[in-house]
């Protein structure tokens, strides 16, 4: 690529009204491209089996997660634009057709997802309030915290995994909650 094209290809100007043209292109044809896109990889589906079990791929893929994992900016960029798209109406449809299309195909994760949740327990410590979710800091026990608080912490009840972080930040909470109740 000579100089004059490097240039060109690097002005912001001229890859903003790229970007705008191709974006608007794709609306305008999305269906055809999703259609071709949908027989492309029916049609070749062994092809890409094999490159997911190829072990070329499959380092080239750890590489990339460990690189997308250690940029914590990139991260919340990234998070940053999935939760703007999933709060536009399309994008909450989107989701809708998608959560649905998994339900048809595995009918089994509901019966998973009712089971696992006949076996936690709920016996209840504070009372319920608007904006709380019900977290279990064991498989008996249930507090009620802001949303927030919840989803603040990774943690998993049936493998114990970050639930030493989230309950100590839940009990700081309720400390705090009932301190200025009193």
């Amino acid at each position: 690529m000579d100089a004059y094209s490097r240039d060109y290809c690097s002005d912001p100007v001229h890859k903003a009204a790229a970007s705008a043209r191709n974006k608007k292109r794709y609306e305008e044809k999305r269906s055809e491209i999703l259609s071709h896109a949908n027989a492309y990889a029916a049609s070749h589906r062994e092809e890409y089996a094999a490159y997911r079990a190829d072990p070329v791929h499959k380092e080239r893929a750890v590489q990339q997660a460990k690189k997308y994992y250690a940029d914590p900016l990139k991260r919340t960029e990234y998070a940053a634009v999935r939760r703007a798209s999933a709060a536009t109406e399309e994008g909450k449809i989107r989701n809708l057709e998608r959560r649905h299309k998994y339900q048809l195909a595995h009918p089994e994760a509901k019966r998973r997802h009712r089971a696992k949740r006949r076996t936690l327990g709920l016996i209840p410590l504070n009372s319920w309030f608007e904006g709380s979710d019900g977290h279990h800091i064991d498989k008996e026990y249930i507090i009620y915290i802001p949303k927030e608080l919840h989803q603040s912490a990774h943690h998993n009840v049936w493998t114990g995994s970050g639930m030493e972080a989230i309950n100590s930040l839940v009990f700081d909470w309720l400390s705090k909650a009932e301190q200025a109740a009193a």
